[in-house]
């Protein structure tokens, strides 16, 4: 999928893209490393059902949300191929104790990087950041939505004084544009 995107493994490293295994994986493997199962609910890594906790992120394509210090703080997830009766395309980690969307920057990992940027391209989503990233572009942000906050607004103030919103054409992305401006 990723190489069909025309992403190369650099950008696929420097993002830490992946792939989330159908199954219990990535609950076996935090028991492993010694978290609880009420951390990882806590954390909203892994959701309950009446069988017992669950991957949310299962059988997606996963973007990692890393903040400014490149900690993970919540995951992107993308299904690939034919999505299943009753299961959304995409899925974004809720908020948690260590995530709130509002609070944070997609990108601000690769862009606090940067030396002497005069700007920043301010996009939607996830991939928007990843495609300009591999093609050479690395002052692009996402704000994971078209309401851009105030502390989205101060974060990004911390690495340009200049911003240009390459928000999506559709009504939804025009009119957040203007909101944020």
């Amino acid at each position: 999928y990723l190489a069909s995107r025309g992403l190369s493994q650099t950008t696929i490293t420097n993002f830490g893209l992946g792939y989330s295994i159908d199954g219990e994986d990535l609950i076996r493997f935090l028991k492993e490393k010694g978290y609880t199962y009420a951390e990882m609910e806590e954390a909203k890594v892994a959701l309950k059902s009446s069988r017992g906790l669950y991957d949310p992120q299962s059988n997606r394509f996963v973007t990692p949300i890393m903040n400014s210090n490149k900690n993970v703080v919540a995951f992107g997830g993308r299904i690939i191929g034919a999505k299943k009766e009753g299961v959304g395309k995409y899925y974004n980690s809720m908020e948690s104790f260590i995530f709130h969307k509002s609070n944070e920057i997609f990108g601000q990992h690769i862009v606090k990087t940067l030396r002497n940027i005069k700007d920043v391209i301010l996009v939607e989503g996830y991939m928007d950041v990843i495609s300009l990233y591999q093609a050479g572009i690395q002052n692009a942000v996402a704000s994971m939505g078209t309401a851009l906050t105030a502390e989205q607004a101060r974060i990004i103030k911390r690495y340009a004084q200049k911003v240009y919103y390459m928000y999506d054409g559709d009504e939804a992305g025009q009119k957040g544009m203007l909101r944020g401006v």
